[in-house]
């Protein structure tokens, strides 16, 4: 199979996409072409597992933003000054 010639660092993911795709079969069963529709059916489970993952970014960047404007607000209302010291 040409599976077992996949490259062995990626060959699990591979296998895990295409086991992916399975929860897709009666759409890709109604396609005229089978190989292509799977190819898409995996496309499409990588594309929002990526929109997934860039929103959670988002979302961490954004709290790690608010904490960082609340750190330097408490600090300047306490008279404390994050600015890094020059070395000689």
């Amino acid at each position: 199979m040409w599976r077992e010639n996949v490259d062995p660092a990626i060959r699990n993911y591979l296998e895990a996409l295409i086991n992916s795709t399975k929860s897709n079969r009666g759409a890709i069963e109604l396609s005229e072409n089978k190989g292509n529709a799977q190819i898409w059916v995996a496309l499409s489970i990588l594309y929002k597992q990526t929109f997934n993952l860039d929103q959670r970014i988002k979302y961490i960047e954004k709290l790690l933003k608010d904490i960082l404007q609340e750190i330097n607000s408490l600090k300047d209302k306490e008279g404390i000054s994050l600015k890094t010291s020059k070395k000689k």
